[in-house]
């Protein structure tokens, strides 16, 4: 597929792009089967009933799973980071998140990058999550701070980092805090830090779709309360010499 200027625009003032079902549908299907076929075999699933002791902390190679990040992909990758990008692990990781219970608020830990912000404003990697299954609101998908990509070369953010450029501002201070829930719920919609507008932005969808993410951001693992596992694979794509 080719991305449109709506696209391109998104993804560098956001660092976070939803494209709908991207993927094809037989392969979607695939590492769906392969995913379950690994857990039931391992015990972790059986007859539909969940065994999380023994879910994997990583899944073994499956022909199946890397056919996921097919070449059109890629080549939206490209085109975005304006160079080659090549995979930063071996193979995809599973995203598999079993049903939580509970209440569902966004996080107040765990936030990080996964990548040191280059000193120069640009794309220093773009990490992918596919989703294999439907995942809906509150299942579990990771959520990002869209836009916090641009607050590394803000004047505070270069001098003292995103968390604190974060954690100082009064409205987004509440991802650090367990208190308040619903404070941090709000960020949802959109609030503003130092002039960069970020929103709290739940990676949810439907079987096939692609979130692409500039690694600048920052982002978190978030609680499922649904009654279906979250199941997505990711995968880390450098510019040749990082990582």
């Amino acid at each position: 597929m080719e991305l449109g200027d709506e696209d391109r625009e998104a993804f560098f003032d956001r660092g976070l792009l939803h494209l709908e079902r991207l993927i094809p549908r037989h392969r979607v299907l695939a590492a769906k089967e392969a995913i379950v076929s690994e857990l039931t075999r391992l015990g972790a699933l059986v007859s539909g009933k969940w065994h999380v002791a023994r879910v994997p902390r990583r899944f073994g190679h499956h022909v199946e799973l890397e056919s996921v990040f097919e070449p059109a992909l890629l080549a939206c990758l490209g085109e975005l980071a304006g160079r080659v990008l090549r995979p930063a692990l071996p193979h995809p990781q599973v995203l598999l998140t079993p049903p939580q219970g509970g209440a569902w608020s966004v996080p107040h830990q765990g936030w990080h990058v996964d990548l040191a912000s280059p000193a120069t404003d640009g794309i220093s990697g773009i990490q992918v999550f596919a989703l294999i299954d439907d995942v809906a609101p509150r299942g579990g998908g990771t959520v990002a701070v869209a836009g916090s990509h641009a607050l590394h070369h803000t004047k505070v953010g270069a001098r003292s980092g995103v968390h604190h450029a974060l954690r100082a501002d009064p409205v987004a201070a509440a991802l650090f805090s367990a208190e308040g829930q619903e404070r941090r719920t709000t960020l949802l919609a959109p609030f503003s830090v130092g002039g960069v507008t970020l929103q709290v932005v739940e990676m949810s969808g439907r079987a096939g779709d692609v979130y692409l993410m500039d690694m600048r951001v920052i982002h978190a693992a978030a609680t499922n309360t649904t009654k279906k596992a979250r199941m997505m694979l990711t995968q880390r794509y450098l510019p040749p010499g990082r990582g």
